[in-house]
């Protein structure tokens, strides 16, 4: 072969190496932000026939949206993130941390100066080895550019030292730098540095890729999923003997553990994030917080599945009851976990309590949720001014499998309030990992690329005001979603806090409260977005500027939703009023 003379050979040569190689490994989107540095990386996206490519200007909406597009895939593959040097890397953290905290998998690589120029005041350069601390699992790829002409050469070997590198750091996104005989992994964002020589490129990449073309491999070592080798709990720690059993699912659950509920006569605390809207059953106990705040609950045994909830009062419930908690599958900081099990095995273990397990505590369990439900629902028969009546609305009016983000703060905390289960197949997602409200259109956009279903996202306005350049990515990308923008005026999340009670009105408005007066319809026209206002005694149109979306519409729609926070308060005290009597 040619030898590889000069810098811009190389780094052609070797970007398109491992962008081959991850594309074998089952990559297939890639998230791209502009820049000279990392051009080498950009030709080579470019040029590869199974990665798809988008440019995002932004750095920090880019690692959102990577973030989205994963949560989105049957197979959660992680997804690639191309930045060039310098503050351009540093942008990446916030997606990064979510990334982390929420057990997504993630493949960010950064172009960089060679060692010798860093700290010797060369434009764009910063300290970018391991940049993003404990969030990335680091990897240096300086020792490995330097032998570009090696590894070409040994492109078709098994053996070649940078596929085993590439190899290494996907199994690494996708399960973490765990050891698997311990029943421990996690996926994780990994991080890629690679130095990059001058000249970056030559004139012609065209030239370039057609002489130093690799040769394409076929299934080579194709994988876009992992069989994990699971640790069984102890169930002698959890007994046979048990009367009332509880199962906790917040973002896990599957249909296996519905159905040996019902057989087994096990009620399920059901959250938001879970199946709650995708599969029917009366065992579905969707108000468990109205109902802790109003009963003792009192289980024998409790059978967590999914991250910590949401709910403060189911997280005091689980508090309470510590010892008798076991996490089956999820994360909590493995703070209880004695292993992992599959939730079939949960059907076999219910098998052994049968003859012990109490039908009656289930049942009692089921009525409260029927009463509860049916208060709510009674009082929402007419329009109220209410976060959860217009939550409600939304989850009740979406077509059958959509697809809903919903942002932090208090939009998910009504979602999972004020919503009862439903069988439409509806997928929900959030970033609940670090609970933040910046980067939330960017991660629904990325849900929403090569979506056909209706995407959707509802979310508050300081949230919305956080990520609001991310609207134009929509006029690069053909995406549909549907954006609801509950404008209450500011955080009045910190409403729900008494401690802040005791604040001036003017100190609450300005260091808590702080409304952002948007004025979102001139947002929606400067990035040519659709957009509907619904006024407070206009909620009944909710559900007709729904079913009038055309998903082939390859836009973003901007529903603007006015919420009267001093009413809506009225409105919640006389719900939670409601529902103490029910109890008495």
């Amino acid at each position: 072969m040619k030898e590889i003379n000069d810098n811009s050979k190389k780094n052609y040569i070797f970007s398109s190496l491992i962008i081959s190689y991850f594309s074998n490994l089952g990559v297939r989107y890639a998230f791209l932000s502009p820049g000279s540095r990392n051009t080498p990386l950009s030709q080579a996206l470019l040029n590869d026939g199974n990665i798809k490519t988008y440019s995002i200007i932004d750095e920090r909406s880019s690692a959102f949206v990577a973030l989205g597009k994963t949560k989105s895939d049957k197979y959660k593959r992680p997804v690639i993130i191309v930045t060039t040097s310098g503050t351009a890397v540093a942008n990446l953290l916030p997606g990064i941390v979510e990334s982390y905290m929420s057990d997504h998998p993630m493949i960010v690589i950064t172009a960089d100066r060679p060692k010798r120029l860093v700290d010797k005041g060369e434009n764009q350069t910063i300290y970018q080895k391991k940049i993003f601390g404990r969030y990335t699992q680091f990897f240096d790829a300086s020792s490995f550019i330097k032998n570009t002409q090696e590894h070409y050469e040994n492109y078709k070997n098994d053996k070649d030292k940078l596929w085993l590198f590439i190899c290494n750091i996907f199994s690494t996104s996708q399960i973490g730098p765990y050891d698997l005989s311990n029943g421990e992994f996690s996926p994780t964002p990994v991080h890629l540095n690679i130095p990059f020589d001058e000249p970056l490129y030559q004139k012609s990449d065209k030239f370039l890729y057609n002489t130093y073309k690799p040769l394409p491999i076929k299934n080579r070592y194709l994988s876009t999923s992992y069989d994990y080798p699971f640790i069984y709990t102890n169930s002698d720690s959890m007994g046979y003997q048990n009367k009332r059993i509880l199962i906790i699912c917040t973002d896990l659950c599957d249909s296996v553990i519905i159905k040996a509920s019902e057989k087994y006569h096990v009620p399920i605390f059901m959250e938001c994030r879970s199946a709650r809207f995708n599969n029917k059953s009366k065992n579905i106990i969707s108000s468990y917080d109205a109902i802790l705040k109003n009963s003792n609950i009192k289980p024998d045994l409790i059978l967590r599945f999914g991250s910590r909830p949401i709910s403060k009062k189911l997280n005091e419930f689980i508090n309470r009851n510590k010892q008798k908690t076991y996490l089956i599958q999820g994360n909590d900081g493995k703070k209880y976990v004695d292993g992992w099990v599959s939730s079939k095995l949960i059907k076999q273990y219910l098998n052994m309590n049968k003859k012990t397990i109490d039908k009656s505590w289930c049942d009692e369990l089921i009525q409260m949720q029927e009463m509860v439900e049916e208060n709510i629902q009674s009082f929402f028969k007419n329009p109220k001014y209410h976060e959860g009546y217009i939550i409600n609305t939304i989850i009740s009016t979406l077509p059958k499998n959509s697809n809903l983000m919903v942002g932090n703060s208090s939009p998910i905390r009504d979602l999972d309030s004020f919503t009862f289960n439903l069988d439409k197949k509806i997928n929900i997602y959030s970033n609940r990992g670090a609970s933040g409200i910046d980067g939330l259109i960017s991660t629904a956009i990325g849900v929403s690329i090569n979506n056909k279903s209706f995407n959707a996202l509802i979310i508050g306005d300081v949230s919305f005001y956080y990520d609001l350049t991310a609207l134009n990515i929509a006029n690069n990308i053909p995406l549909s979603l549907t954006i609801f923008v509950m404008n209450n005026q500011g955080g009045h999340i910190f409403d729900r806090l008494d401690g802040l009670k005791n604040q001036s009105k003017s100190n609450y408005e300005k260091y808590w409260l702080t409304p952002v007066n948007l004025d979102i319809k001139s947002i929606a026209k400067a990035f040519n977005c659709h957009y509907h206002k619904i006024d407070l005694n206009q909620y009944k149109k909710i559900d007709k500027i729904i079913n009038k979306v055309n998903i082939k519409d390859k836009k973003i729609n901007i529903v603007e939703i006015m919420v009267d926070s001093e009413k809506h308060h009225l409105d919640n005290k006389e719900i939670e009023d409601r529902i103490k009597q029910l109890f008495i």
